[in-house]
């Protein structure tokens, strides 16, 4: 598995940051699919590049983005220092935040970095503790043969590629305790169409949300590349 230190994150963006911010911030893109009140805050545990928390907030969301490494928070707040987007370092097991403090939280793929059940559970605990609304976790989709294939194949040369996967039985056993937990596709052969710039991109906006939350989760589950965890921890 992973090597969850702080030296790990802070080698392992260092050299692969400037990737992660070239490619598409499609967590954003999905999360403004299902969560069209622009009047709620929103919290990015474990951000990383923050692309998708940047999007947000370039999309008129209030957004903070946070990561437990300082120097990967000080990289983002300089590579959007234009942005609306809110930037603090928060240790995702120990966030130091009032209970309820954001209507909305989520992170992507930070659950698959922990064998330990006991440290999920923590998580996982402290991501409701302080969400009003809805916890969002997003992992790799066990589901997807040659998905892990890829995975297994990559992992001895680059360990960012060692990862836990978790299925359906996994994520209800994490999430449930805390509230009513629906899934939903992240790179299926339909949603990715409703994206901006992909084919149905063009659609007005609460078009794609009404396709992507009522039809999409019913494609077939070994074709989505990641699962998106919805837990609504309060009363909507």
């Amino acid at each position: 598995m992973l090597r969850n230190s702080e030296d790990f994150w802070r080698e392992t963006w260092g050299e692969h940051m400037p990737l992660y911010r070239s490619r598409p911030p499609r967590q954003g893109m999905y999360l403004e699919l299902l969560f069209p009140e622009k009047s709620w805050t929103f919290l990015e545990l474990a951000a990383g590049s923050m692309r998708d928390a940047n999007y947000l907030a370039e999309r008129g969301y209030q957004v903070t983005g946070s990561d437990y490494v300082p120097e990967v928070v000080s990289s983002a707040r300089e590579a959007y220092r234009d942005s609306r987007l809110e930037t603090r370092v928060i240790d995702a097991f120990d966030t130091k935040v009032a209970d309820d403090t954001f209507d909305v939280s989520y992170h992507n793929g930070l659950l698959i970095c922990f064998s330990s059940d006991s440290d999920i559970e923590a998580l996982v605990r402290e991501q409701a503790r302080i969400t009003r609304k809805y916890m969002v976790a997003t992992v790799p989709c066990a589901y997807h043969e040659e998905q892990r294939r890829q995975f297994a194949e990559l992992a001895p040369q680059n360990p960012i590629y060692d990862i836990r996967w978790l299925t359906l039985d996994d994520i209800s056993r994490f999430l449930a305790p805390y509230g009513c937990t629906k899934v939903y596709p992240f790179g299926g052969r339909l949603d990715s169409r409703l994206l901006p710039g992909r084919s149905f991109g063009w659609l007005p906006l609460c078009v794609r949300r009404w396709v992507y939350r009522s039809l999409c989760p019913h494609q077939r589950l070994r074709r989505w590349k990641k699962i998106i965890a919805v837990t609504q921890v309060g009363d909507d």
